[in-house]
C-alpha cells in the first residue's frame, strides 16, 4: 500500500540495489565455488573464537578475557541494574 500511496521509505532506490548486488554477488559466488562453510559456535556466545582471531590478525585488537556483560536477568523492571 505505501508504494502506491507514493511512500518510498520503506523501499531502497535502484541504485542502492544495484550496487548491494555488485557488492554482494562476488562473494555469494565465492563461497559457492569453494564450498565455504559456516563457523559453528554456541547460541548466546560471543561468537566463534576465529572471529577474535581475525580481529586481531587483521586489526591488532586482542580481546580483554575480563570484560564481561551483565545478563538480562540481572536487570530490575525499569531497566536499571539491580544492587
Amino acid at each position: 500500500l505505501d508504494v502506491l500511496r507514493g511512500r518510498s521509505a520503506t523501499f531502497v532506490r535502484e541504485d542502492e540495489l544495484r550496487r548491494s548486488w555488485e557488492i554482494w554477488t562476488p562473494l555469494l559466488h565465492k563461497i559457492e565455488r569453494e564450498n565455504i562453510q559456516p563457523v559453528i559456535y554456541k547460541q548466546g556466545s560471543r561468537g566463534p573464537v576465529e572471529a577474535d582471531i581475525f580481529i586481531e590478525e587483521k586489526a591488532g585488537y586482542k580481546r580483554n578475557v575480563n570484560y564481561s556483560v551483565a545478563d538480562d536477568d540481572d536487570d530490575d523492571d525499569n531497566g536499571s541494574a539491580s544492587a
